[in-house]
C-alpha cells in the first residue's frame, strides 16, 4: 500500500469515546474497523498519507483526537455552514480558509474552499498540527508534526476542484512524497 485516501459517511462516536448524538447521520464501524487498519499500517511503516473530508477525521480519530459528531454542535462566534454544497456541487468554493505551515508554500497565506461536511475535528490527536483553519476556528488541513510520518489531512474537496492550480497542487505536492 503506498497511499491512504477516502471520503464519505460518519465515523461513530464509539471510535473516540462518545454517544451518539440525535445529529449524527450514517456511520459504518466495519467500514471503519477496516480503514483504521489501512491507516495503521500505512502509519507504522511510515507510508505517505493523504486524508480528505472523512478521511482526515479518521486520522484523527486513529490517532486519539475527537470529532463534533454535527457542526451545530461547536461553540464559535462566528458562523461558516460547513455542509454547504450538495455533492454535484463540490466545485463551488464557499468559504476562506486561513493557511499556515509547510502548506502556505503551496496555497498561499488563504484559499477559498469548498465545504460538504458535517461532523470536525474537536480535540486535536497529539501526534498532528493544524496547518489551516477556517474564520470559526474549524480545523481544516493537518499534518504529522513529526517527518518519518508524511501526512496530510485536508477537511475540503480538493479532488473536486481541480480546475484551480493550487487544488491540483495539493495532489502535485503529495506525490512529491513517492520521490
Amino acid at each position: 500500500m503506498d497511499c491512504f485516501c477516502q471520503v464519505a459517511r460518519m465515523s461513530p462516536p464509539s471510535l473516540y469515546g462518545q454517544e451518539p448524538d440525535p445529529l449524527l447521520k450514517t456511520t459504518s464501524l466495519k467500514r471503519d474497523k477496516f480503514e483504521l487498519a489501512l491507516f495503521k499500517l500505512a502509519w507504522e511503516t511510515h507510508k505517505p498519507i493523504l486524508g480528505i473530508c472523512r478521511g482526515v477525521q479518521l486520522i484523527n480519530v486513529a490517532l486519539g483526537g475527537t470529532l463534533y459528531q454535527d457542526q451545530s454542535l461547536m461553540k464559535r462566534s462566528v458562523t461558516v455552514e460547513h455542509d454547504q454544497a450538495p455533492e454535484f456541487l463540490g466545485n463551488v468554493a464557499t468559504h476562506v480558509v486561513k493557511v499556515d505551515g509547510n502548506l502556505q508554500k503551496v496555497l498561499g497565506n488563504k484559499i477559498l474552499v469548498n465545504s460538504l461536511h458535517h461532523q470536525m475535528i474537536k480535540q486535536l490527536a497529539k501526534p498532528l498540527e493544524s496547518l489551516a483553519r477556517a474564520e470559526d476556528g474549524v480545523i481544516e488541513a493537518v499534518q504529522s508534526k513529526d517527518a518519518i510520518h508524511p501526512l496530510l489531512g485536508i477537511q475540503w474537496h480538493p479532488e473536486m476542484m481541480l480546475d484551480h492550480p493550487e487544488m491540483r497542487a495539493i495532489f502535485t505536492n503529495y506525490l512529491s512524497l513517492f520521490d
